[in-house]
């Protein structure tokens, strides 16, 4: 695989405070800025105290998707406004694919077993989730992609060919073939449900412990999102009932951040990701083993007895996605490896949120973008209160920690993206197939050639992109326009955060970029 090369003014992720990427507002003093002065974000402990919060007066939005009893009582307070939005996320049963966990580590893990997890994709009932866990307010998923990207998806493995529809008879069936019945009472047998067993299952034939009751499973439930706790509670309730064991941890993210994310020390989390545009960059760096380690954004697909890659078919199609030649091979690849990471059944997708954000009637100019709603740049810069008065935001929880270089967490971001901004080029809040300028001036076909890299002989990519000459700092507390933002400022961005490698953002591009080039203005066009 070729590394590529990215040239000129190329940063991978950078950031900078309030530049001018669109047109600003002018705020009832004549500054141009966000038309108010100050924004006031407070911390609540779940999505239902924010609203009360809202409701008492004591914020202006809560920045979180609403439940379906907050929206009918919303659509009947005449005080309350509400923003529809398909959500550009998914919510998941991560299922820890390792070959061992921390907790057990002498022996294999139950869910390493093909046969573990396409049980668990047959006892989770996702139309139920959806109808009863998420009121409706949801879109199925049968692939690891936001339900809005829908072009991306592989209609071979979605409803109705999805190869693991609820069926608990088959789950029965497919347990059996791996994980037999032993002597010991099951407690949790249901005669009612189809395929319950009398006793707990057993280790296969070869296993470390075969013959020996299955150990518990580490099931992590995140309490902290009703629809998650719901959707827990119908799975490892199914999986007792099979005779699976289950140990389960029904905890807020904050308590169970480190043993899933650092330690990957669980069975199965209910997992959810705010997810990008793009599906083939998404899942290259959730499922490529390259992105599996600790804090990492990939900590299900894990590694084989020996330390390879349980998946290497996988990777080879997540790298044909990522290193593409065009946007048709990008979506052609894209589909085969969704194809054959339902095969695997390397966790099982959920659901997409259909929601609403709420705020109150004494907010105007807010922006409800597609795909994201309320929360993004273009309504912290244009919504302003009738009286005048700081906005106040409210967030479901607080953030873990706010550091640009290692912050990872939504609610990190969530307060960060106040007073940072990203990126290169900026995307039209009404419709997310297309760009608008930003920061970058052009980046065209023509930009995109190749170069012979001499230490090693092989041609490799070379990206060239221009900054727009408009860009400029802006003066905190006036507003007032600053020297302007030229590729000297990108190259520090790149630099620092190139300098720590296990940066979370930076840490992703790191092995695509060779060398960077910074040219003068006057160099190429002679003049600036």
């Amino acid at each position: 695989m070729n590394k590529k090369s990215l040239f000129a003014t190329l940063a991978i992720v950078m950031a900078l405070l309030m530049i001018t990427a669109f047109p600003i507002p002018t705020n009832a003093n004549g500054v141009r800025g966000p038309r108010t002065e100050d924004l006031i974000i407070r911390f609540y402990s779940d999505v239902e105290g924010a609203y009360a919060a809202l409701k008492a007066g004591e914020i202006d939005m809560v920045g979180y998707e609403i439940t379906k009893e907050l929206f009918e009582d919303a659509i009947e307070d005449p005080h309350i406004q509400v923003a529809p939005v398909a959500d550009m996320g998914m919510y998941e049963f991560d299922i820890q694919n390792n070959w061992t966990i921390k907790d057990y580590p002498e022996w294999r893990s139950p869910t390493s077993y093909w046969e573990m997890r396409a049980a668990m994709a047959l006892l989770t009932d996702k139309n139920t989730v959806v109808r009863d866990c998420c009121g409706g307010f949801a879109e199925r998923i049968d692939q690891p992609i936001a339900a809005p990207t829908k072009g991306w998806m592989n209609e071979s493995y979605m409803a109705p060919n999805y190869p693991y529809e609820y069926d608990p008879l088959e789950a029965k069936t497919v347990l059996d073939s791996m994980f037999p019945e032993g002597t010991t009472d099951n407690p949790y047998y249901d005669p009612t449900f189809p395929g319950s067993v009398q006793h707990i299952r057993t280790y296969p034939e070869g296993h470390e412990k075969a013959g020996q009751d299955l150990d518990p499973l580490i099931i992590c439930v995140r309490k902290d999102d009703r629809r998650r706790l719901c959707a827990g509670r119908m799975l490892y309730e199914n999986l007792r009932k099979h005779g699976i064991p289950c140990n389960v941890i029904e905890a807020d993210m904050s308590a169970l951040y480190d043993r899933v994310m650092g330690d990957m020390n669980y069975h199965v989390y209910t997992g959810g990701w705010s997810l990008g545009r793009f599906p083939a960059l998404t899942i290259y760096f959730l499922y490529h083993s390259m992105w599996c380690f600790a804090y990492g954004p990939n900590y299900v697909t894990g590694f084989n007895a020996t330390g390879d890659s349980n998946y290497p078919d996988l990777d080879a199609l997540l790298e044909l996605a990522y290193y593409t030649p065009s946007y048709e091979a990008a979506v052609t690849a894209t589909k085969n490896a969704l194809g054959v990471f339902t095969e695997h059944c390397i966790t099982v997708p959920l659901f997409s949120a259909l929601s609403y954000w709420a705020y109150n009637d004494k907010v105007l100019g807010a922006v409800n973008m597609e795909g994201y709603g309320l929360e993004q740049g273009y309504t912290f810069m244009n919504a302003y209160k009738t009286d005048g008065s700081p906005l106040v935001y409210g967030l479901k929880s607080a953030p873990i920690a706010q550091n640009i270089i290692y912050s990872s967490w939504f609610y990190d971001r969530q307060v960060m993206d106040r007073y940072y901004m990203y990126g290169g080029v900026d995307v039209p809040p009404y419709n997310l197939a297309i760009d608008q300028a930003g920061w970058i001036q052009d980046w065209t076909e023509a930009s995109v050639t190749t170069w012979v890299d001499p230490e090693d002989g092989e041609e490799k990519s070379k990206v060239t992109i221009w900054l727009r000459t408009d860009n400029y700092w802006v003066t905190p507390g006036t507003g007032d326009k600053g020297p302007v933002v030229d590729a000297y400022d990108w190259l520090f961005s790149a630099f620092v955060q190139f300098a720590f490698d296990d940066c979370w953002l930076a840490s992703n591009y790191y092995p695509d970029c060779h060398h960077f080039k910074l040219f003068d203005y006057k160099e190429i066009d002679g003049e600036l």
